[in-house]
């Protein structure tokens, strides 16, 4: 019996998952192609984020914005929220 217990693989460094829901990064050279209005949930219907992803979304990176548009419910980063000021589009917590 002590044999197959020593034998039994150990599940060592074994942690829980975190609690909280990460946010979604989404690149903005992928959310320059669209315009108009910009939801979480017309996101997801883009298929840009997945469906079962209940946290946040947030927009890091650089692209090229040359349609205006206005996000609704999706945080951005400071050179983004420039870029996308600069091509005449809002930004709405």
């Amino acid at each position: 019996m002590r044999d197959l217990i020593a034998r039994i693989p150990k599940r060592r460094g074994f942690r829980n998952k975190p609690k909280g829901n990460k946010s979604f990064m989404l690149r903005a050279n992928i959310l320059a192609r669209l315009d108009g209005e910009v939801t979480i949930a017309r996101l997801k219907k883009e298929r840009l984020v997945p469906l079962r992803h209940a946290g946040s979304v947030k927009v890091v990176g650089l692209g090229e914005f040359k349609k205006p548009m206005a996000l609704k419910g999706v945080s951005v980063s400071k050179g983004v929220k420039v870029l996308i000021e600069k091509a005449g589009g809002t930004i709405e917590q």
